[in-house]
C-alpha cells in the first residue's frame, strides 16, 4: 500500500524518504521491491510539488517592483492600502531567504496571515495596487 505523504518542505528528500518510508539513505537500489520504488516515487512527487509551489510564490514576488528608490511608491501604496507592514520587503526578507534554502512554508504563512488580517476593502485595495504595479525592467 502506498504511503500518504505530507511533505515537510524544509526537509531534504533523503530525510523525507527515511521519515516516510523508513529507508536508510545508503540503501542499495537492488534491495528495493516494486512497492518500495512506488513509495519513493510518491514521496518524491509530493516533495517536488512543495518546491514547485515555493518557486511559484517566489516568482510572483520577483514580478513586483524591487525595493529600491524607484519602487518605493509601490511598496508605500501597498502598505497603506493593505494596512499591514507584513508585506513590506524588509519584513519578508528572512522568509524569502528561508524559501531559497528550501523552507518555503514560512513565507507562504506570512503572506496568508497578512491577507487574512486584512478587511475585504483592504484586500481589494491591495489587489488594485499589485495589479497596477510597474513591472521590473519596464
Amino acid at each position: 500500500m502506498l504511503p500518504e505523504v505530507r511533505p515537510h518542505v524544509s526537509a531534504a528528500l533523503a530525510h523525507q524518504l527515511e521519515h516516510q518510508l523508513g529507508l536508510a539513505s545508503r540503501l542499495e537500489a537492488g534491495r528495493l521491491d516494486v512497492e518500495g520504488v512506488a513509495g519513493i516515487a510518491v514521496v518524491a512527487a509530493a516533495h517536488s510539488d512543495a518546491y514547485a509551489a515555493t518557486g511559484h510564490l517566489l516568482g510572483l514576488l520577483a514580478a513586483l517592483p524591487p525595493p529600491t528608490e524607484a519602487g518605493e511608491r509601490f511598496w508605500s501604496d501597498l502598505w497603506r492600502s493593505s494596512g499591514t507592514a507584513y508585506l513590506l520587503p524588509v519584513n519578508m526578507k528572512t522568509q524569502v531567504l528561508r524559501s531559497l534554502e528550501g523552507e518555503g512554508t514560512a513565507l507562504a504563512r506570512q503572506i496568508l496571515s497578512a491577507v487574512d488580517e486584512m478587511t475585504p476593502p483592504q484586500r481589494i485595495a491591495a489587489g488594485e495596487v499589485v495589479g497596477q504595479a510597474p513591472r521590473p525592467g519596464s
